[in-house]
């Protein structure tokens, strides 16, 4: 096993404020978590977190879905449109849950 070295503050800073110009609009768009029961989930991310569903999307041949979730309201569009989608493949923040 390799020994363990931790990064002084000013190093670990050097490594990461060197931004490409290309990405200064970026922002973190989503993170995915793998569930088991997305009952428990989804009720704890609601529930506890305020979070709401933006997007369900099934993968019957796959036998997996896809639970799209954030802190926004939902959007005007009628859900599982292209539109829907593109918003709300659009927000910040968004927490998408496979099982």
């Amino acid at each position: 096993m390799a020994d363990y070295t931790c990064l002084t503050d000013t190093e670990a800073g050097e490594i990461c404020n060197h931004r490409d110009a290309a990405t200064k609009d970026f922002v973190f768009i989503h993170t995915m978590y793998r569930i088991k029961d997305p009952r428990k989930t989804l009720s704890f991310y609601g529930r506890v977190l305020g979070m709401t569903l933006l997007q369900k999307v099934d993968f019957p041949d796959g036998r997996f879905s896809l639970y799209f979730l954030g802190f926004e309201g939902s959007s005007d569009f009628k859900r599982g449109t292209l539109d829907h989608i593109k918003w709300v493949m659009s927000r910040q923040a968004t927490l998408e849950l496979t099982q």
